[in-house]
């Protein structure tokens, strides 16, 4: 039995390996960018009345007012996600959406903590690992070896 056991864990040593970094900045781009669509009306930034209205009462988040805290979240996940998709300035768009996350975790939808979880462990493996080898920020990092 254990030595059935080496052997698969062999043969599944043997297989290439995905870029897992790769794809947890699609996925988790994709997470934020398809809310961001939702909250816009006729023009690529421009909020819609519906998102005045939810940022005015059921998005109340204190110290900003709702229709700056509007246009923000929209352009954070409009142009974060975009950064994370093709691999550029990963880190940063990474732990800018993990602070967004926590603002929604604390103070929007404190019920939802399943779902912040799981976006928070894929923003901190971003955060801590990078983008992966399929991205600009590599390609960037191996030019300023040289």
């Amino acid at each position: 039995m254990t030595q059935m056991y080496h052997k698969i864990i062999a043969k599944l040593n043997s297989l290439p390996a995905p870029d897992l970094n790769m794809l947890a900045r699609i996925w988790i781009a994709i997470v934020f960018y398809n809310s961001s669509r939702t909250k816009v009306d006729g023009g690529f930034f421009t909020p819609s009345d519906t998102t005045y209205y939810l940022f005015e009462s059921e998005y109340a988040v204190p110290l900003l007012s709702p229709e700056f805290a509007a246009h923000l979240t929209i352009y954070m996940e409009t142009l974060l996600p975009i950064l994370l998709i093709v691999g550029l300035f990963t880190r940063f768009s990474a732990f800018m959406l993990l602070g967004m996350t926590a603002v929604i975790q604390f103070f929007v939808y404190p019920g939802s903590w399943p779902d912040h979880l799981t976006w928070a462990v894929v923003l901190v493996l971003l955060v801590l690992r990078g983008a992966g080898a399929y991205s600009i920020d590599r390609v960037t990092i191996e030019k300023n070896k040289v």
